[in-house]
């Protein structure tokens, strides 16, 4: 045994050790025949120091970890070709399949050589059955050069369809994602996954390439948390629900009806609003809302909150108003005709309407009364009344109600803008 071997043995207190196999650090020769013998042994696997050649694709069904010394020191370099096939795509240096549930990587750099194409860097997918967990901590998957591969990680658990479905479990820790010519980062049939820290980043010239959180009708991802540290990639979201993400900068995102009860933040250049119960705050413009939402912020008794009830299109911050004994910043909400309107106990509630063409409306409603009152209207196109003659808009609340009710009787669909101003210190006029 070689004096290297023996000292990292030490070092790392036991545990299989990829030379002891035949691997070769200097990256002269091609080491996928030691690195499937010592995933055999299952348990740990050290990776030490130096760059390994993989010249064909490793199958793994059995756990295993495989534990290398650093991003910067362990390096493990893809050298051959599976083809630019959709058959090839889940092919990677590391395949894991039915039985390698609890496979674990740290502390290494999986790498495409430059010239190849295809396939992926490492790849998850199971069939008949479940699996996970799995973790990948501190490992940094990229190429050489512009893309060489049509994804970077593959995971994939929509063949498990019968109970238990999917992939249980999946974690990356402070990795780096780069490259792949369709996608970066596939996570399809994941039921949790978690992504923190680190980053994700599309290759050179491949615009393309993105993060898609994908599923099937019978095993769509659910319960994903995606809070990288940097992310340039487009992020797509179909079949996915249950969901967190964010960062300060990322790419557009795009999503489908079956997206579900998904919550984002950040920054992003351009954002698709086709959620379902979901919603996205652009730290750039204010938050926007998304269909059959609820916002209440009823705050302390002095302070009238924010409520808005029923369907909501948009959501966005305007600037600083006066209110009666207040000045503050009030917030703006695009709603379709017949909107309901609800507000707590306080002592009232002044806002106004308009249509959007210069006709507005400054009104004030107290939650004991059914009394509507128009304090401004000099468009004359609004009626306190549950009836408005044609042409007008009716503003109206029923007896014991805290609702406020909008009906347009102009005889074509008008969108409302209805600010919500706050508590009022008193029912004097103040325009």
């Amino acid at each position: 045994m070689s004096l290297t071997k023996v000292t990292y043995s030490m070092i790392s207190g036991g545990g299989a050790n990829v030379l002891d196999f035949g691997a070769d650090p200097t990256g002269v020769n091609d080491s996928a025949a030691a690195f499937a013998a010592a995933i055999q042994t299952q348990g740990t696997v050290y990776v030490p120091s130096g760059t390994y050649i993989i010249n064909s694709a490793i199958t793994i069904t059995n756990p295993v970890k495989l534990v290398g010394e650093g991003t910067q020191k362990t390096f493990i370099h893809r050298n051959y070709s599976p083809g630019i096939s959709s058959a090839n795509d889940a092919e990677g240096i590391f395949n894991i399949r039915n039985g390698g549930s609890g496979v674990v990587m740290q502390d290494m750099t999986l790498r495409s050589l430059a010239g190849q194409s295809g396939g992926c860097l490492v790849s998850l997918v199971n069939t008949t059955s479940s699996f996970g967990l799995f973790k990948f901590d501190h490992v940094t998957f990229t190429t050489t050069g512009s893309s060489t591969h049509q994804y970077t990680v593959y995971a994939d658990g929509t063949g498990a369809s019968s109970a238990p479905i999917g992939i249980r479990g999946l974690d990356m820790i402070a990795c780096t994602v780069f490259g792949g010519g369709i996608s970066t980062l596939l996570i399809k049939g994941v039921l949790k996954f978690s992504f923190l820290g680190g980053g994700v980043f599309p290759a050179g010239g491949a615009a393309g390439s993105n993060i898609r959180f994908d599923g099937s009708v019978a095993v769509p991802t659910q319960s994903f948390t995606f809070l990288p540290s940097d992310c340039s990639c487009p992020i797509s979201f179909d079949r996915a629900i249950l969901g967190i993400f964010g960062c300060g900068v990322m790419g557009a995102v795009t999503n489908t009806a079956n997206t579900e009860n998904v919550y984002g933040f950040g920054f992003t250049g351009s954002l698709q609003q086709n959620w379902v119960n979901s919603m996205f705050f652009d730290t750039s413009t204010g938050l926007k809302m998304t269909l059959n939402q609820k916002i209440t912020n009823k705050g302390s008794p002095t302070t009238f909150g924010l409520e808005m009830y029923g369907p909501i299109t948009g959501f966005e911050k305007s600037g600083s108003v006066t209110k009666v004994g207040e000045t503050g910043v009030s917030y703006s909400t695009l709603c379709p005709d017949t909107q309901t309107f609800g507000f707590a106990n306080q002592s009232g509630k002044l806002f106004s309407i308009s249509t959007g063409g210069g006709a507005a409306a400054l009104v004030f409603a107290d939650y004991k009364s059914t009394t509507i009152t128009l304090l401004s209207n000099p468009s004359s196109e609004f009626q306190a009344s549950a009836a408005p003659g044609v042409g007008y808009t009716g503003i109206f609340k029923s007896a014991n109600s805290h609702q406020i009710n909008v009906k347009n009787n102009t005889g074509s669909a008008i969108t409302y803008d209805i600010l919500n101003f706050g508590n009022v210190a008193s029912t004097t006029d103040p325009v």
